[in-house]
């Protein structure tokens, strides 16, 4: 009777025990390696792609590609947890973009955006961020959109009145300035004043 209880326990304690020994080494030397070559793909070496949103700037309708490829540094990796990826060194690259206005047509137009051409693990140095709309986040080493700037823009998205411009934290009219003769433009309405 005793054998019978004490037997399912003793099968119990035997299987985790088995499946402790597992988790010990459940990666194989081939998954060891990948993961390796991961940390080496993505080491803070040389710049990693990244898509970025372009803006348009004028009284375009639409226009295409509305992003673009760039080398980023933030997209590597530094081993140690209090280091960052950072540029050392950037230049500024062209995008060709085709553009649609109401008054001119098709245009074609030239971008330039920034892209990092080299990269450093370095310490991350807290800086003033270029607008209000913004705050120095330390975990990810850069300026970011503050929560009450998002908030109130989504808030003017949601209207259909703005579009969110995540990279410069800007909430944006969707429709272009337009002239409102002796009457001053309002961009948090999108309209003209009185």
């Amino acid at each position: 009777m005793l054998a019978r209880t004490l037997l399912p326990l003793l099968l119990v304690l035997v299987a985790k025990e088995n499946s402790m020994v597992e988790a010990r080494g459940c990666l194989s030397i081939r998954e060891r390696r990948a993961i390796q070559n991961m940390y080496l793909d993505y080491k803070c070496m040389e710049p990693g792609e990244k898509l970025i949103h372009l803006n348009v700037n004028g009284d375009y309708v639409s226009f295409v590609p509305t992003v673009a490829k760039v080398k980023r540094c933030s997209m590597m990796y530094c081993i140690s947890g209090n280091m960052r990826c950072l540029a050392t060194g950037k230049r500024k690259k062209t995008v060709k973009v085709e553009a649609y206005s109401m008054t001119q047509g098709k245009q074609c137009l030239e971008l330039e955006v920034e892209e990092d051409v080299a990269c450093k693990c370095q310490k991350c140095q807290a800086h003033t961020c270029p607008n209000d709309n913004m705050d120095f986040n330390r975990s990810t080493c850069k300026c970011e959109c503050t929560q009450q700037f998002i908030d109130q823009c989504r808030a003017k998205v949601n209207q259909g009145t703005h579009m969110y411009d995540k990279e410069n934290c800007r909430c944006m009219c969707n429709e272009p300035k337009v002239d409102c003769g002796r009457r001053m433009w309002n961009p948090n309405t999108c309209r003209c004043m009185d």
